[in-house]
């Protein structure tokens, strides 16, 4: 199959999901589960029965949500008659063909229709095996002879397409394409973040929120069908239920996260050194760090930063709780510096016996990610895991926060907030990117 390239598919996808109506309207059932609806239609007996035979309508009932594929009567029919009975009588081998007929997740027929103007017509069936969605003007087919001939019947825990003939697994090497179809996979997901990223922040920074999170949410959908390692698709389901239950202003950020925390997940580091410097104040000074302290609230604390005699950095002071004060920083801007495929940060640190926390901003300046650790009066390394520290915007918590990226930080700094009013004292000899 002849393909464009990724980057007229994602534009193509995007304003077909901005500016054009659905191509089809679906029937909503907002108090029946799918195996109810199954059981309610009268050309779908012969599935009803299989379905209780390999005793499966029960899961059906679950959350989900899950997309079928449900074969009428006819279909069945289609089976010569012996092979019908055999496939009824052998329980595991009609299990096999019956979820062969279920896709974990919810896919109604206009994300065929937009996923396949990308290129994506591959989809994970529960018994592990992939269906292949074609769509022409003719309508949308399963394996190339199964027509949905019914689309999208909704319920609140996935949607039923009805279909002419009964699917069969395809026989395949999957094996030797899931091998050799990873590194593509990885660049095609790869590829759609890019692409997704240059059309939604443009949108975003003109105030068209809803259409950057719309951007980013399909194209969330259209990388969860890249299985086999590619991304976790749990997450990606979590930021879609969070970005749908908030504001769509903050909703494009929780997608964005998302789509950041998969790009960075896939960067080969095969090839970096196990470390990298960012600071080593023994052959540089300190004087790019600045402070920012409790005075910017009313505060009365007091800090420096300074350079020792052993080519350290020397951050101290005292923390005062006067007029709602307590906390004192110190910072630093990283303007050119790529910690890309590194897994944390590495501090050689000396205390005082008191609690810091290291904090970290990305290019977009919102939020900060931060870890707390307990410092000693001797030297020590402390590792810090980008995706141990915890994300906050303005006090907000998401609850699908990514971890930060490493080439996205661009300020780094230490904070001490532990309402004690005795003088404080952080050494660092060097800050490096570590991989585990």
């Amino acid at each position: 199959m002849k393909t464009t390239p990724l980057s007229a598919k994602i534009i193509f996808f995007s304003l077909t999901l901005l500016f054009t109506s659905f191509l089809m309207t679906p029937i909503v059932s907002q108090e029946a589960d799918l195996s109810v609806i199954l059981q309610r239609n009268n050309q779908l007996n012969i599935l009803t029965q299989s379905l209780e035979t390999a005793d499966l309508l029960s899961v059906l009932k679950l959350e989900g949500p899950f997309t079928i594929f449900a074969p009428t009567d006819q279909a069945f029919s289609k089976l010569p008659k012996r092979a019908l009975e055999n496939l009824l009588s052998d329980t595991g081998r009609l299990e096999e063909i019956l979820l062969y007929h279920v896709i974990n997740g919810l896919a109604v027929a206009d994300d065929f229709v937009r996923l396949n103007q990308l290129g994506i017509n591959e989809f994970k069936t529960l018994n592990k095996k992939n269906v292949e969605v074609s769509v022409n003007s003719e309508g949308v087919f399963i394996n190339q002879n199964s027509n949905i001939i019914q689309p999208d019947i909704l319920a609140p825990n996935g949607v039923v397409h009805i279909i002419d003939t009964i699917l069969l697994p395809l026989e395949s090497d999957s094996k030797k394409r899931k091998s050799d179809n990873t590194n593509t996979k990885i660049d095609e997901v790869r590829s759609l973040i890019q692409q997704a990223i240059s059309l939604g922040v443009p949108l975003y920074n003109s105030g068209s929120y809803m259409a950057c999170e719309s951007i980013y949410r399909i194209t969330l959908k259209a990388i969860e069908t890249l299985t086999d390692g590619v991304t976790d698709n749990n997450l990606i389901k979590n930021a879609i239920r969070e970005a749908e239950s908030i504001d769509p202003k903050d909703g494009a950020w929780v997608l964005r996260y998302m789509l950041d925390d998969i790009y960075a997940s896939t960067t080969n580091n095969s090839m970096l050194e196990a470390e990298k410097t960012m600071f080593d104040f023994s052959d540089k000074d300190n004087s790019d760090w600045y402070l920012l302290n409790d005075n910017v609230m009313g505060g009365i604390s007091k800090a420096r930063v300074s350079k020792t005699a052993e080519k350290t950095m020397k951050f101290r002071g005292r923390l005062s709780l006067k007029n709602n004060g307590g906390f004192s920083s110190t910072r630093s801007q990283i303007p050119d510096f790529s910690l890309a495929g590194y897994d944390g940060l590495m501090l050689k640190i000396r205390g005082d016996g008191r609690y810091y926390s290291l904090l970290v901003s990305n290019q977009q300046r919102r939020g900060t990610w931060q870890t707390k650790f307990k410092t000693n009066k001797k030297w020590e390394i402390v590792k810090v895991p980008f995706n141990k520290m915890q994300m906050s915007i303005r006090g907000w918590r998401p609850r699908s926060a990514p971890k930060i990226m490493g080439d996205r930080i661009k300020t780094i700094g230490f904070i001490i907030a532990d309402k004690n009013e005795q003088p404080f004292e952080l050494e660092v000899d060097w800050i490096k990117g570590y991989i585990d």
